[in-house]
């Protein structure tokens, strides 16, 4: 009897300190809005409240708003900094702001189907009826004194810092990613070439 008890409450204990235990899989898809920020937020918050030592997502995207983007790699980054593990899992289709999320993901743990279209460019807008317009830094830099040209260089560089910080490469390469005309169309084997992803599977 007393060994249970001792037992339980070295049990209790491990849990109250933290001690991890399993996975949670989950599904991020479609375009990045405010509905897929907040299956993230869920999902993160969910891992952690219950100790769990790894996030497991699978992830299909073509991308969303760069804001919206930019919230979700700064909260992977937050939980992996606490000791979550989120394993990323694309396929179908990753592409703009996806790439950033698939990229964000922990190291080792980043995996692409080769299968997957992948697309990667700077930043566009598109009105009603019009093609998409193409915003990069040399246009950025000709609005440099307007608040359009100011926002523009601003998104354009957390973007750029992001890459670099999960891909490890430099500045003047990153920077040509988010250049127009220097778009990138391939299959998940161009993630493994720019370093946002670590296997084919």
């Amino acid at each position: 009897m007393k060994r249970l008890l001792v037992a339980l409450v070295l049990a209790t204990s491990l849990l109250a300190f933290g001690c991890t235990k399993g996975d949670l899989n989950t599904t991020w898809q479609g375009q990045v809005d405010e509905s897929f920020t907040a299956k993230v937020v869920s999902d993160i918050a969910k891992a952690e409240r219950e100790h769990l030592k790894k996030l497991i997502v699978d992830l299909n995207s073509p991308g969303g708003g760069v804001l919206d983007v930019i919230d979700i790699t700064r909260m992977m980054h937050a939980a992996e900094d606490r000791g979550l593990i989120i394993e990323v899992h694309a396929h179908g289709i990753c592409a703009s702001g996806c790439t950033f999320i698939l990229g964000a993901g922990s190291k080792g743990y980043r995996y692409v189907t080769r299968q997957t279209l992948v697309l990667i460019h700077p930043i566009q807008t598109r009105d009603f009826f019009g093609p998409p317009t193409c915003l990069d830094f040399d246009m950025a830099k000709v609005g440099k004194d307007t608040v359009d040209g100011k926002a523009v260089s601003l998104l354009l560089s957390w973007m750029r810092e992001e890459y670099m910080r999960d891909t490890g490469r430099g500045k003047a390469e990153t920077t040509k990613w988010l250049m127009c005309g220097k778009e990138q169309v391939g299959d998940g084997s161009l993630f493994i070439k720019l370093g946002l992803a670590d296997k084919v599977e």
